[in-house]
């Protein structure tokens, strides 16, 4: 029998071929980009994955949507279709002719929509979709102008690498740990993992996972015994004076905390420190 291996790969580590451009074509920042995670306006739940800048994609004139060409970009969808496969008609050009729309929802709103039955360009509503990256850096500009550390944390929606266990019970960190640090304090949060920082060093794994859980039962309000650290930690990089590890920590709240708690208490966190 012949060996077998397992190969894991990340969102940073994808890299999609593209479809062969005319010579005229030049290559973009997106050529090389990773995959996206885009949020439903209205509730936060995550909506679009696709590997391009969804805000820099042309536009339909007839209506602000964005147009994602599925040929050459990666589209994965988690928005529902509309039920029985029932078309949305739009007039357009004044009544003259009229427009079939099969429809996308996030629960009751539509999020976007494919047209006349073509399935290879998806068209995203104006207005539909946010991104974190985006709307933490709209939430920053919006502090310099007065906002209250509050309302700025609101305009965020939950990251990925906050969410919910199977079952629901129990609820899921992405951790990354950079040890040997003057203080313990949450650095940066991103889609894929809340980065935190740690005195200890790596090598002393006990130490360090001690340390990170006592921050976040802190952090969070909750008792060190209702969290619990679920996988192995990872080297993730050799720093010239310190080392990141990967961890999953597992929050052992039931339904009295949700994610939504979660990041909202790790963004405060995170903006005290570096206030």
């Amino acid at each position: 029998m012949g060996k077998r291996s397992t190969i894991a790969y990340s969102s940073e580590d994808f890299i999609k071929k593209r479809h062969k451009k005319d010579d005229n074509d030049t290559k973009t920042d997106d050529d090389k980009s990773a995959l996206k995670t885009y949020y439903c306006t209205c509730c936060s739940n995550p909506v679009l994955i696709t590997d391009c800048n969804l805000f820099s994609l042309p536009r339909r004139r007839k209506d602000g949507s964005i147009i994602l060409d599925r040929t050459k970009y990666v589209c994965r969808l988690r928005a529902k279709r509309e039920r029985d496969n029932k078309t949305t008609a739009i007039r357009r050009d004044n009544g003259k002719s009229i427009e079939k729309q099969t429809r996308y929802y996030c629960g009751d709103v539509p999020v976007c929509y494919e047209c006349n039955d073509e399935s290879v360009k998806l068209y995203v509503l104006d207005g539909a979709l946010r991104s974190f990256e985006k709307a933490r850096k709209a939430g920053t500009n919006g502090k310099e102008k007065g906002n209250t550390t509050r309302e700025v944390v609101e305009l965020l929606p939950v990251p990925p690498c906050i969410r919910r266990g199977k079952g629901g019970k129990k609820l899921i960190i992405s951790v990354r740990v950079i040890d040997r640090q003057e203080k313990c304090s949450v650095m940066d949060i991103s889609a894929e993992k809340v980065s935190i920082s740690a005195t200890k060093k790596a090598d002393a794994k006990e130490s360090l996972e001690r340390e990170v859980l006592e921050f976040l039962s802190e952090t969070l309000k909750c008792r060190v015994a209702q969290l619990s650290v679920l996988v192995n930690d990872e080297e993730e990089e050799t720093l010239k004076t310190c080392v990141a590890v990967t961890k999953e920590i597992a929050c052992d709240v039931g339904e009295s905390m949700s994610p939504e708690t979660v990041f909202r208490a790790l963004e405060k966190s995170r903006a005290a420190a570096a206030s």
